[in-house]
């Protein structure tokens, strides 16, 4: 009869988990120049609007200028960079975490990175108005999420 493994034993000790700490640093800091680059292309439209001589006497709106705007593409970037973003991450979050604590802590820091460079392309390639150069940003994102899917599924099927 094998001697059962204890509870501790089976999970990474706390040093191990500095690539992880790093990678959700990443991912963090990659989702605050997100949030940045929303509030800025709004306070530059909204600057932009204001200082266009085609609009001198008219009161532009802070609040329209900021919500609900889509009729200026680079405000249309920072939304949906950052709603595309946060609607990913219900789905990257959780098996970052399952990944880490069960899989491999060693890769943590590598899917954190690649994940996030590729999310943070996305407002510029948004710019471009070619919406299928967007698939540049998503589809890494789709590939490393289904990445620690399989490894997943693959541990618990061990």
């Amino acid at each position: 009869m094998g001697q059962k493994q204890s509870a501790e034993s089976q999970y990474p000790a706390p040093e191990d988990l500095k690539d992880a700490a790093l990678g959700l640093c990443v991912y963090i800091g990659m989702y605050a120049c997100l949030l940045c680059f929303q509030s800025f292309s709004k306070q530059y439209l909204l600057q932009s609007k204001r200082s266009d001589p085609k609009n001198e006497g008219k009161h532009i709106s802070f609040l329209k200028t900021k919500y609900y705007n889509n009729a200026d593409i680079i405000a249309l970037a920072g939304d949906r960079a950052v709603g595309n973003t946060l609607e990913q991450s219900l789905v990257f979050v959780p098996l970052l975490l399952a990944h880490t604590m069960l899989v491999d802590e060693k890769e943590t820091f590598s899917i954190c990175v690649i994940y996030s460079l590729s999310r943070v392309i996305y407002p510029f390639l948004y710019l471009t108005r070619k919406f299928p150069v967007v698939f540049v940003s998503t589809i890494p994102g789709y590939c490393v999420c289904g990445y620690m899917n399989y490894k997943l599924f693959l541990w618990a099927l061990s």
